[in-house]
Parts: structure tokens; sequence; C-alpha cells
């Protein structure tokens, strides 16, 4: 499945089901925009954010993620 077929499931998801937390296991694969637009439809969830290594490769896009959601859970792949 695409990306962005996977993005407009999700998105068909949160809005049908208004979830009250929403859990983001994969931020690498969204964007901000998308977040956003999650939160439009189902303003009162929580968003939560899990990152596995921030330092693996380029972060910019996943802080970009990170600004949208409520909570941010980060660890570390160690060496």
């Amino acid at each position: 499945m695409g990306r962005k077929k996977a993005n407009m499931l999700l998105y068909e998801q949160v809005k049908n089901y208004r979830p009250d937390i929403i859990l983001l296991l994969a931020m690498k694969y969204l964007d901000d925009k998308m977040v956003l637009a999650m939160r439009q439809v189902s303003p009162n969830a929580v968003i939560v954010g899990m990152e596995v290594d921030w330092f693996t490769q380029s972060k910019s896009d996943r802080i970009a993620v990170a600004r949208q959601t409520d909570i941010v859970i980060s660890t570390r792949s160690g060496e």
C-alpha cells in the first residue's frame, strides 16, 4: 500500500471513529499536515507520537510532526 493511500485510510479511520487517543508509532511516514487534518476531525483526541531514534536520519520532518502532537515518546537505539 502506498504512503498516500495509507495516510488517507488513517485519516478516514480517525474521521469515522473520532478516537480519544491517537498513537502514531511511525512518525516518519506522516507529515505535519496529516496530523493537523486528524486533529481537525477529532479535536478532543490526545495525539501521541513515538520515535525510536531521532538521530538515524534527517529529523526535520519528524520534528514538524512532533510539534503537532500532544506527547512525544522517544527512545534511543543505542550503539
